[in-house]
């Protein structure tokens, strides 16, 4: 793919390869100090603090059930830094770009901080993995497709198809 333009079907045959990886439920390193997780992780907060978690990103903030409902107030007295966007629906024209940014900053003062940054929405396999992916990507230099190989090699994700075209259009402009 690097002498040719990425696509999002090349991007969907690497998450379609069965991995070995943890399912959904489960709080995963995907690069250092790099946490991908689904809801239920997020919201325990005895657990983040076993992971020695820092920084908070919530993907997908909203009421239950169909959102997550955490904020900076919810991990105020655990010393964890938040951010968030609000949850939308995760269909393929929905434009999760719009905060590559934002996300990928917050990341990265994170572990510039030696901190360590859980990204999380409510399953942990599509919007969130999106966004780790273009952090990689913008501030590790990663192509999509390095960037998604990582991930997967620790947690198994399934970005949706419009996700997927969104990191190929990052991957022309980096």
């Amino acid at each position: 793919m690097a002498d040719r333009k990425c696509t999002a079907a090349d991007l969907e045959a690497i998450t379609s390869v069965t991995s070995s990886a943890s399912n959904s439920d489960s709080c995963d390193e995907v690069y250092p100090n790099v946490f991908l997780s689904s809801r239920r992780i997020a919201k325990d907060r005895e657990s983040l603090k076993k992971l020695g978690i820092t920084h908070v990103f919530n993907a997908a903030q909203g009421p239950e059930p169909q959102y997550v409902d955490t904020d900076a107030e919810y991990y105020e007295n655990d010393g964890i830094k938040f951010q968030g966007l609000p949850g939308e629906e995760d269909g393929p024209g929905y434009q999760l770009c719009q905060h590559f940014e934002k996300t990928a900053d917050f990341m990265q003062e994170a572990l510039d901080s030696g901190g360590k940054v859980l990204v999380h929405c409510i399953m942990g396999r599509s919007r969130s993995p999106t966004l780790v992916l273009a952090y990689l990507m913008k501030k590790h230099g990663m192509t999509a497709e390095e960037a998604l190989k990582t991930v997967k090699e620790n947690r198994d994700i399934c970005p949706n198809a419009g996700f997927l075209q969104q990191l190929c259009d990052l991957n022309e402009k980096l």
